[in-house]
């Protein structure tokens, strides 16, 4: 079994965060086929062929678009065209079709790797790796090399090339495990992400976190001023290896020693906390404790998965369902980076970064006498808030046996009004305290177009629950329409805690 990177890529990111760029690369790839024409592979090489055939009859090859080349190789290798050979794709199977067995008994795949780089994945010979093109090799290959392998496997990651080894016959396990060397797929992924990201001391800061049974931190969100400095720290990046695989204390070592002011997050000064985590397989730890305090702490959690990974975990990790990317392969990490990019540009676009805020607020009869605490807390939050038509929204319920909402999102364009509506409200009173039938009428009538929320045009929807005791309705399920409806922060804050804080 290939051995699996788990890895935590933290962005602290301020408002303007990614550069407007975003190219569909998904549509162009530049694909080199490199297969063994040793004497071992003779008979099977008519199969090895049509593999190649079929593979490139799903593609959409066009010079603009797709473009293919293929390589055979036993001693020595031989190029049979390049990737600017041939523009259609009748032509490229027409020529695959024509391919001859080359034969010959030694095998030398750290040759024939050295060989793609310099001769193939360049501009002379049709790639557009320069143009931000995503470069792709596929090797086939059906025993040992007699050459060393590590060194041309990790020249080719260098130039970011996605290589993927396809062992037949006897093919040498630990060999394809280096040419493939599953992690490179990451660390491509998180230098692409750098190179798009505004990053500087004032903008954009990075962290990176690699983790197996343990956690280590490589660098911290201050650590690092510039794009150029993080991206040669990516690439000095070193598989860390371990097990078993424990994702929850991961979690809670970000939480408690990443997203920190020490180490130079900005949460406090309301700089939005976003974390990527990829991960290769199921955790053998619980991660729901440690995923809800990063929750708690208002991180925009990415949950990415390959391979193993149990979908509800990722449910539990991620911020909310459209932030979960289930991968069948590492190498598809750089196909999705577009659509994440583009995600956290909305998260971030191009003005001050706004929020939708709603405050829930326990109305029973037992949250009397600390009622004049909790709107209070409220009222303190709003001064601090850039409240505005175009800039934060805010709006207030208040539930006891039912919701009432004392004003929408929509409600007041100007902060003065909202800070009057909370200096006039009333305490509600009421017996028993029904939060889920309170979340549910939060989620149907609060958070929706036609009361305010922005949720389609990427804009994080916050609730604040503020709540003196338990629920005597079942708040499981409303809890979870909530969070995956809306990007939806729950904060659920005990008004007894409020009287010692704010009286």
């Amino acid at each position: 079994m290939l051995f699996v990177l788990c890895c935590l890529f933290l962005l602290n990111v301020p408002h303007c965060c990614v550069s407007a760029s975003v190219h569909a690369d998904a549509v162009k790839r530049d694909i080199v086929f490199l297969l063994d024409g040793s004497d071992g592979t003779r008979s099977g090489f008519p199969a090895l062929r049509d593999f190649v055939q079929s593979v490139v009859d799903k593609l959409s090859v066009e010079e603009n678009r797709e473009r293919v080349s293929l390589v055979q190789y036993s001693d020595k290798p031989e190029a049979h065209f390049y990737l600017n050979s041939h523009k259609t794709k009748d032509a490229v199977i027409h020529a695959i079709s024509n391919m001859r067995h080359k034969g010959g008994r030694s095998l030398n795949t750290g040759a024939a790797l050295q060989f793609v780089r310099h001769n193939i994945f360049t501009a002379s010979s049709g790639s557009r790796r320069l143009e931000g093109v995503p470069q792709v090799l596929i090797l086939l290959t059906s025993k040992k090399s007699r050459d060393d392998v590590t060194g041309p496997a990790v020249a080719l990651k260098d130039l970011e090339i996605v290589s993927i080894g396809v062992g037949v016959g006897d093919a040498n396990f630990r060999e394809l495990e280096i040419i493939s060397f599953q992690p490179g797929f990451t660390f491509q992924f998180i230098r692409r992400m750098a190179n798009e990201l505004d990053i500087d001391g004032d903008n954009v800061r990075v962290a990176v976190v690699q983790y197996s049974d343990d956690a280590a931190e490589y660098f911290h969100l201050k650590a690092h001023k510039t794009k150029r400095a993080v991206i040669y720290a990516v690439r000095s990046l070193r598989h860390k290896g371990g097990r078993p695989r424990n994702t929850g204390a991961a979690l809670q070592y970000v939480r408690d020693n990443v997203f920190t002011a020490s180490s130079g997050s900005r949460h406090l000064e309301g700089v939005p906390q976003i974390l990527f985590l990829l991960i290769g397989g199921e955790s053998s730890d619980d991660v729901t404790a440690a995923a809800s305090d990063l929750k708690r702490l208002g991180v925009l959690s990415f949950a990415i998965g390959m391979k193993n990974v149990r979908q509800e975990e990722l449910q539990s990790i991620a911020y909310s369902s459209r932030f979960i990317f289930n991968l069948p392969v590492f190498g598809e990490l750089l196909s999705i980076q577009p659509e994440i990019l583009a995600f956290v540009q909305k998260l971030c676009f191009s003005g001050p970064f706004s929020l939708n805020i709603v405050f829930l607020l326990d109305g029973s009869d037992d949250s009397r006498s600390g009622f004049p605490a909790m709107c209070g807390f409220v009222q303190r939050l709003v001064e601090n808030l850039n409240v505005g038509e175009n800039k934060d929204r805010v709006s207030v319920v208040q539930y006891s046996r039912t919701p009432e909402a004392h004003f929408l999102l929509n409600t007041y364009p100007e902060k003065q009004s909202v800070l009057g509506s909370i200096r006039s409200l009333q305490h509600k009173g009421g017996r028993p305290l029904n939060t889920g039938a309170a979340l549910q009428y939060v989620k149907d009538n609060v958070f929706t177009a036609s009361s305010g929320s922005r949720s389609q045009e990427g804009i994080p929807q916050i609730l604040i629950l503020l709540s003196g005791g338990k629920s005597q309705d079942d708040v499981g399920s409303a809890a979870a329409h909530i969070h995956d409806t809306a990007l939806c922060m729950p904060f659920e804050i005990c008004w007894y805690h409020l009287l010692v804080t704010y009286t």
